[in-house]
């Protein structure tokens, strides 16, 4: 005789059966219960609608049952099996082959979990098929416009060389040594803005410049057009910063004009020791500080050098003040030495 003690029992465990099937079913993705071999002991509703095949055809295979043929390594498969049952969670991409012939990639994730007492392995999978066509059209589109920038960059550092290849032709001819200059500073200017665009077509970051490769191209370019044969011992410093390009540009000419002007003005024939050059770029909470300084002779005695004739820092304080919205302060304790200040939020 069967006691009401197990009936009741057997109603619990019937409910508990058909409760866990029916929350089981409600998820939309497909759900796979796989032992530890990978054997499919269980499968939820999304993972039949996803294949095509009824329950019964799952149970008792293995992976390559849903697998396009040649297309997984069902090695690399075994050993992510074995690391999620020993409850190290994976996630892979499979290409499965539905009852129609039909191919798809697939995200599965994979989870040690507990069926009826057991330990298993409980595979969520979704189809991301029409995700990865995207994601490729998109690569692609990309791809493409980088190519297409790359030439824009390539080209405006071939117009501004031959700006600096006109302006030399034109120094060549004059005799004037005050227009030589200005046309030196022109030419630095244009070489400034030119070795950007270079960098940018060499680089595979077209919107960011490595900043430390970037000024110590342009101090050596600018010691090598002004310092009239003096030895010049130089530093770069740029700690690894990169910058967008429309923030580089207004530094780079900022610092070729400050640099321009110390190597004009802060050695004499009679400075005695070793010009030297030191230029700083640090990136810290959101604020970029550049110093820029010289061992020179300094600047003379209440020299107001925000209110100068000087057009070279006329335009570093519009280049500070109006494109970078900073601040410039300057210390001549020791040499020249310009402090830079502006919020840059990378």
């Amino acid at each position: 005789m069967i006691s009401t003690k197990n009936i009741h029992n057997n109603e619990t465990i019937l409910e508990n059966e058909l409760s866990y099937r029916n929350l089981f079913n409600t998820i939309e993705d497909a759900i796979y219960i796989q032992d530890e071999e990978g054997i499919f002991l269980d499968v939820n509703n999304g993972a039949i609608k996803m294949y095509g095949y009824i329950r019964e055809e799952f149970i008792g295979q293995g992976p390559d049952f849903l697998s396009a043929p040649g297309k997984n390594d069902f090695e690399l498969i075994k050993q992510k099996l074995d690391d999620a049952f020993n409850g190290i969670p994976q996630q892979m991409e499979f290409w499965g082959k539905k009852k129609d012939g039909t191919v798809f990639l697939k995200d599965v994730k994979l989870y040690q979990g507990i069926y009826f007492g057991k330990n298993v392995i409980i595979a969520h999978s979704q189809d991301i098929t029409k995700r990865k066509k995207e994601e490729e059209k998109m690569q692609a589109a990309l791809a493409e416009k980088n190519v297409l920038l790359k030439e824009v960059h390539h080209r405006v550092k071939n117009n501004l060389q031959a700006m600096i290849y006109l302006i030399e032709m034109q120094i060549e001819k004059l005799d004037d040594k005050k227009v030589q200059i200005f046309l030196r500073e022109l030419q630095e200017q244009a070489r400034t803005m030119s070795l950007v665009y270079e960098q940018l077509y060499q680089s595979d970051y077209l919107a960011k410049v490595d900043m430390d490769e970037y000024l110590t191209n342009l101090i050596s370019n600018v010691i090598q057009a002004f310092s009239l044969d003096k030895n010049i011992n130089f530093k770069v410093n740029a700690h690894n910063v990169s910058l967008d390009v429309e923030i580089a540009m207004p530094c780079g000419l900022i610092i070729n004009e400050l640099l321009t002007n110390s190597l004009k003005y802060a050695f004499p024939e009679e400075f005695e020791e070793t010009p030297a050059l030191d230029v700083e770029l640090s990136y810290e909470n959101k604020k970029i500080t550049i110093l820029v300084s010289d061992n020179g002779i300094g600047l003379p005695h209440n020299f107001d050098w925000e209110n100068t004739d000087s057009l070279g820092l006329k335009l570093v304080n519009f280049w500070v003040k109006y494109q970078l919205a900073g601040s410039i302060k300057l210390d001549v304790k020791s040499g020249t030495n310009y402090i830079i200040n502006f919020t840059y939020d990378r």
